[in-house]
């Protein structure tokens, strides 16, 4: 597979792809609050949780940042979490006015718990591919993912949409 590729795509490629992608967010999606429920927790903090996992200790304003809330929600969202003894606040060793958060013991744990079911699942669902297969399919969602976030669309306003939807 070439990462630049000089074709364009089909219509009809970018409809598939743009299907494929919305089947994986919503279940994604599904399974996520399943795994919150199991847990006691909002998907919300599940995902709070997820970035702690992958990124480590984050001050609450990247938490913000990652789930495009106030810090006022965020500071709610984090309480919850802790409460549930999942995460902790320490003083930020490169800050002293702020905070950072990280996962406890038990959050650790829990996420553990998370990929290893996760990967079961994926382990079913994939089996009978080749490992060239996964690699590139790997590459793929990768670069379609790290695109998805740098994206910056010009989208238009609610107030846009529905003077369309009016016309």
């Amino acid at each position: 597979m070439s990462a630049a590729s000089s074709q364009p795509l089909s219509h009809e490629a970018v409809s598939a792809i743009q299907s494929g992608l919305r089947v994986i967010t919503l279940g994604t999606e599904r399974y996520r609050r399943l795994l919150a429920d199991q847990l006691g927790i909002s998907l919300t903090e599940i995902i709070v949780l997820g970035h702690l996992f992958n990124y480590g200790p984050l001050t609450p304003r990247e938490i913000a940042d990652w789930l495009g809330f106030s810090t006022g929600a965020t500071t709610g969202v984090i309480d919850r979490a802790e409460r549930a003894g999942f995460v902790s606040r320490r003083a930020n060793p490169a800050d002293r006015r702020s905070v950072v958060v990280r996962l406890t013991p038990s959050g650790k744990r829990a996420l553990g718990w998370i990929y290893d079911e996760t990967n079961q699942y994926l382990a079913e669902a994939l089996a009978g591919h080749s490992d060239d297969q996964l690699a590139e399919l790997a590459t793929v969602m990768r670069l379609v993912g790290e695109s998805l976030q740098v994206a910056t669309p010009e989208l238009p306003t609610s107030r846009q949409l529905r003077a369309q939807s009016a016309d």
